[in-house]
């Protein structure tokens, strides 16, 4: 979804459904849902109007128009480090690697100090 004027957002819009008083504060909401910002293309300096450069754009692959079940997947992450919990093979695979390579380090470190 697109917001094309972030200020009358924050003041006419977020106050009705949000406890929420910044826009920056409801980025971080969307972040947490799952929405991320997308910037739909380059901005050089003193390039483009300053009425474009006020839209944001968020997206998040479960919030479609016209496939409202798509919504049910969408929900809050509740990790406290940042790592879904669906992660959690990714995570002790990337953790058995580092090992690997921490113990490799130390073999190739012990051989250049034998030199």
């Amino acid at each position: 979804f697109v917001i094309k004027d972030q200020d009358t957002f924050a003041k006419e819009v977020i106050p009705q459904f949000f406890d929420l008083k910044k826009f920056t504060s409801f980025t971080r909401q969307l972040n947490f849902y799952g929405f991320r910002k997308m910037q739909s293309k380059a901005l050089y300096k003193n390039q483009g109007s300053n009425e474009a450069n006020t839209h944001v754009t968020f997206i998040n692959e479960n919030f479609q128009r016209g496939k409202p079940e798509l919504l049910k997947q969408i929900s809050r992450s509740t990790s406290t480090k940042g790592v879904q919990p669906n992660n959690n093979q990714e995570m002790e695979t990337l953790k058995g690697r580092v090992h690997q390579l921490e113990s490799k380090i130390r073999v190739m470190k012990n051989d250049y100090e034998a030199r």
